[in-house]
């Protein structure tokens, strides 16, 4: 006894911080609570069908974009769902005779997209444009067909892949040394109008103007100047704001409160009369007055990635599990995955797909016109999946 009380003190003595961190471990551990099983999420035990995966790694460009991911500050990969289409978009250098991990860091730029037949993963055909880093895109639209954003240019293009409207937008110089004079070119609930927000830098602030455009023809449907540089969520006829946990839209020229809620804020509508919040390891929608409309938690803090379908019936999201936790062996990137689905008429989630361990700078998400069908990008690998229909309420 007293040989191993002896040889007790003697390992406190020399390794004393590594003891401490592995007691306050053990003792978080049995503090946690278990996992939530599936039926404790809410989520529907009818599982979601695999109908096809496809690799990208015989796209050299993709490859390449994949390789610099720490250098090109690009931003990540797209997936949209269009009609018949699911394609992959990602910004690539116009520089490969630079060294490896230099072009990555130079414009020109290009916007590559990769599309496959919805119906069994085929290859359909490849699309590039010229694009900056800032003012890259491509949105389903509501007949079938995309727009893309590259540079000062928006196109329209119909189900069959064919360029059948494009205009130039106005050229301005970038509104400051960090931020593109178009903050965003965004598709609405519908995929019938667009809202493009244009930057203004002035001796005293950053002003902005936010514009909306009809799909079809990229006309000027009407513009209101936005007083600052703060985030806004549109919907065809009003913005949304967050600030300090208030949520306020925009009535009349005013900026109304709806709702005060601590740490969740506005990501965006889901349709026009649905808005959807998230923040403090939830998710949450709410109507246009405030009322809340149903509520979920997550495992994340704030999910970055958030998709609805076009007619706004539905949104995806991608929730995480951290897998560096502690003395985790994943990158400080990655994370455990899940495609989460919720129905606005079932008010609540009504799939979850796990992807497992994944990048996050390699995973997107998009649900099809009606949210009958999510395609999922991890990694190099696009799959699709029919979703089941929600259990009646």
């Amino acid at each position: 006894m007293n040989n191993h009380l002896g040889t007790t003190k003697h390992f406190y003595f020399i390794r004393p911080k590594v003891v401490s961190t592995f007691l306050l471990l053990m003792v978080f551990n049995l503090l946690s609570p278990p996992a939530a099983s599936e039926q404790d999420r809410g989520v529907i035990r009818d599982k979601p069908k695999l109908l096809w995966s496809v690799s990208l790694t015989n796209d050299a460009d993709w490859m390449e974009a994949k390789r610099t991911i720490d250098t090109n500050a690009f931003g990540f990969p797209r997936v949209a769902l269009a009609g018949a289409s699911v394609i992959v978009s990602f910004l690539h250098s116009e520089h490969p005779e630079l060294p490896p991990g230099y072009g990555g860091l130079m414009e020109p730029l290009r916007l590559k997209a990769l599309v496959f037949s919805a119906k069994d993963g085929k290859a359909r055909t490849i699309l590039h444009w010229q694009a900056r880093r800032e003012d890259a895109s491509l949105m389903p639209a509501n007949d079938g067909g995309f727009v893309v954003h590259a540079g000062d240019v928006l196109m329209r293009y119909s189900p069959s892949l064919e360029l059948v409207k494009r205009t130039d937008l106005p050229k301005t110089e970038p509104a400051s040394h960090y931020r593109s004079a178009y903050s965003a070119v965004e598709m609405l609930p519908g995929g019938q109008v667009l809202f493009l927000r244009k930057f203004k830098e002035t001796p005293t602030r950053l002003e902005s103007v936010g514009t909306w455009l009809e799909v079809k023809s990229f006309d000027e449907i009407t513009a209101e100047a936005i007083p600052d540089w703060r985030p806004v969520i549109p919907s065809a006829d009003t913005l949304v704001r967050s600030e300090v946990s208030v949520v306020y839209v925009r009535q009349k020229s005013n900026w109304d409160p709806i709702l005060k809620s601590p740490g969740v804020h506005a990501s965006m509508f889901v349709n026009e009369r649905a808005i959807l919040l998230t923040g403090r390891r939830k998710v949450m929608v709410i109507d246009r007055s405030g009322k809340i409309l149903f509520s979920a938690d997550m495992n994340q803090m704030d999910p970055k990635i958030k998709k609805r379908s076009l007619r706004g019936n539905r949104f995806a999201v991608f929730d995480t599990r951290d897998t560096n936790r502690f003395f985790g062996r994943a990158g400080i990137f990655e994370g455990h995955y899940f495609a989460k689905v919720f129905d606005l008429n079932a008010a609540g989630p009504v799939s979850e797909i796990d992807v497992g361990v994944q990048d996050a700078r390699e995973v997107d998400l998009a649900l099809s016109e009606d949210g009958s069908y999510l395609a999922v990008l991890t990694g190099s690998t696009l799959s699709l999946f029919r979703l089941p229909v929600p259990s009646a309420q």
